[in-house]
């Protein structure tokens, strides 16, 4: 995109918006703006839907510094309560 030398400032401010507003879809990577996208980072309701599935089905994680305790573990390290119930 060329941009003549004797443009206004404001005109080539609005050139680099339009650029920037521009982004691909994270998952058909098609050309989506992020500006009054109602789906936004997503292109639509579709791809915004196949993302919601794949970290439901835990195809996508959060790395964690140590693994979560299992219940087992949780269960052995409970300590009994002054009235005698086990509280966690």
């Amino acid at each position: 995109m060329a941009v003549r030398a004797d443009c206004h400032a404001n005109t080539i401010h609005d050139i680099r918006l339009t650029i920037y507003a521009l982004m691909k879809c994270p998952t058909c990577h098609r050309p989506t703006t992020y500006q009054d996208n109602p789906f936004r980072p997503f292109c639509s309701e579709r791809c915004k839907l196949i993302d919601f599935g794949a970290w439901a089905n835990e195809e996508y994680a959060v790395p964690a510094d140590e693994p979560a305790p299992s219940l087992e573990e949780a269960d052995k390290n409970t300590e009994p309560a002054d009235d005698g119930e086990q509280r966690p």
